[in-house]
Formats: C-alpha cells, sequence, structure tokens
C-alpha cells in the first residue's frame, strides 16, 4: 500500500518506533513514518509533510504503511513547523527514534 510521490524530493525523514517494540512480537510492532517531501516541481507544488503508521500485515508477510496524512503548504517554514508539531505529538504518545527502515 505504499504509495509513490510524484516529482518530490525527501528532505526529512524519520522512523519512530516505542521503546520496547523489539521484544514484542512481530505482529504487536508498531513504526510510524514522517517525512518532508519537496513538490516545489510537480504539478500542485509546495511542501508536503507525510505520516504513516507501519504495521505488519499477515496476508502480505511484511510491514505495510497504512493511514496516511498529508499536509501540503507553500514554503519550508510552515511545512517544519507542522512537521516538528506532528513529531512532539507522536512523541507524546510514545513514539521515538528507531533505527529500522521500510
Amino acid at each position: 500500500m505504499s504509495q509513490q510521490i510524484p516529482d518530490s524530493s525527501v528532505v526529512l525523514l524519520e522512523i519512530l518506533s516505542r521503546p520496547g517494540n523489539a521484544i514484542k512480537p512481530i505482529q504487536e510492532q508498531e513504526f510510524v513514518e514522517l517525512r518532508i517531501d519537496n513538490w516545489t516541481d510537480s504539478w500542485n507544488p509546495g511542501f508536503v509533510v507525510t505520516e504513516w503508521h507501519i504495521r505488519w500485515s499477515e496476508a502480505d508477510q511484511q510491514f505495510m504503511r497504512e493511514d496516511e496524512q498529508q499536509e501540503l503548504w507553500p514554503d519550508l517554514q510552515t511545512t517544519m513547523k507542522r512537521y516538528q508539531g506532528r513529531l512532539r505529538s507522536l512523541k507524546n504518545q510514545g513514539f521515538m527514534h528507531s533505527n529500522s527502515e521500510f
């Protein structure tokens, strides 16, 4: 269910997880991908903050992105503020930095 972002380049990307994820069964692990993409050269110009929740899919036998939330802003300064707001909210929910890649 991973979506392709049209004509974009990644400005910032973080994968977050909850402490103790590694000792949980794979089906109970949860991650969040938080990113900023540059869409200034696309059909819908601006900067995009995207948040995906990443969970194990039994059907696909791999981690899959779901619950996409996306915001488009005209300038990087506003985008960074929205990103930092989402990051604070995720940290308040117990998500911290992770070394996982998807």
